[in-house]
């Protein structure tokens, strides 16, 4: 997939602190020359909840409960959102996303923030699907961030002292290490309609 930004309020503030909490970052794309995915995502609105959260995903997902964070994924590349409790914020982040490699597959997610070049670069997910009998597109997957290393201080072969990957190898090391980590859950929900945008919201291309 090729990557496709959307221009969008600030929804997950913790993408800016991202170099800074034990999370593999580069300032480069990875995933040049990778393998494509096996699977990847169905296009559509996507969800992950708290596990007491209770949630009328038939509901625009601007007007979700903070318990349910949400991702609509673009067909012709990907566009993030996420958290409600910045959902109408003032403050642009441009963020796009594309999948390669395989065992795990990864999801390279390039931040671009205008207002702090400092925190521009690419971050990784893993991800795989959530149950058996999933033939094409995913509509349940498992996924966490791959982080630096089993602990603060320490990190996996090829990761630096910074979280700076050496190689793709070595972000695929990481991402097997980091398997057990915060892993969570998400599911598709349906097609998304104008009510799951923020306010405001832009695209480019």
């Amino acid at each position: 997939m090729s990557f496709n930004r959307l221009r969008l309020p600030l929804l997950l503030a913790a993408f800016a602190l991202l170099p800074a909490c034990n999370t593999v970052f580069s300032e480069q794309p990875m995933l040049n020359g990778a393998p494509p995915a096996t699977q990847v995502p169905r296009p559509g609105l996507w969800v992950s909840t708290d596990p007491d959260c209770t949630v009328a995903t038939a509901g625009p997902a601007r007007d979700w409960p903070n318990c349910a964070r949400f991702v609509i994924l673009d067909p012709t590349g990907a566009i993030l959102l996420g958290d409600n409790d910045h959902r109408d914020g003032d403050k642009q982040l441009s963020l796009s996303i594309r999948f390669g490699a395989r065992d795990p597959a990864l999801a390279e997610i390039r931040i671009d923030d205008a207002a702090d070049p400092t925190t521009n670069g690419y971050a990784y997910v893993a991800f795989a699907p959530d149950g058996a009998g999933q033939a094409g597109e995913l509509t349940k997957l498992r996924f966490w961030w791959v982080k630096c290393g089993p602990s603060q201080g320490m990190s996996y072969p090829g990761i630096d002292e910074k979280c700076r990957p050496a190689s793709l190898a070595a972000i695929l090391g990481a991402a097997r290490g980091s398997s057990n980590d915060d892993v969570e859950t998400m599911r598709w929900v349906r097609q998304p309609g104008p009510g799951d945008l923020p306010t405001g919201t832009k695209t480019s291309r």
